[in-house]
């Protein structure tokens, strides 16, 4: 597993875990083998992935550029969430174009991303790159 998630991934944690697009999407870990990780997507789907394909929610999303599926329609588009990662409520999530959403978390996908992203007019908005858990 990476460096980050050693400890942290285990079986039943939440995780994103990169899917064959190349996006990370929100999952359950289901099973641990010395090679590779099972994940029941939230959407219903399962796959397996290596290790080092994992981001545990207890380390933030800090290296992903999210995205928000838009009315949960066919449509991703770039934001920012407005608070931590909740794995039972709704978030905020704030669009790029500057529309507001309510989502869950299975409405989420991200990419790997080494920019920081943040917010300057919207002093809600916390940079997601800051939100750790310890």
């Amino acid at each position: 597993m990476n460096q980050n998630s050693n400890d942290r991934i285990e079986v039943n944690s939440l995780c994103f875990a990169k899917w064959r697009n190349g996006y990370y999407y929100p999952g359950v870990v289901r099973r641990i083998t010395s090679t590779e990780v099972t994940i029941d997507f939230l959407d219903g789907s399962m796959d397996r992935a290596d290790s080092s394909e994992l981001i545990s929610l207890r380390d933030g999303l800090a290296n992903l550029a999210l995205q928000g599926n838009w009315k949960q329609g066919f449509f991703w588009y770039k934001g920012r969430l407005g608070e931590t990662v909740s794995p039972r409520e709704a978030m905020t999530f704030y669009y790029d174009d500057g529309d507001i959403e309510e989502i869950a978390l299975k409405q989420l996908r991200g990419k790997l991303d080494t920019n920081v992203h943040t917010r300057r007019d919207t002093d809600d908005v916390i940079d997601i790159r800051t939100q750790r858990e310890n």
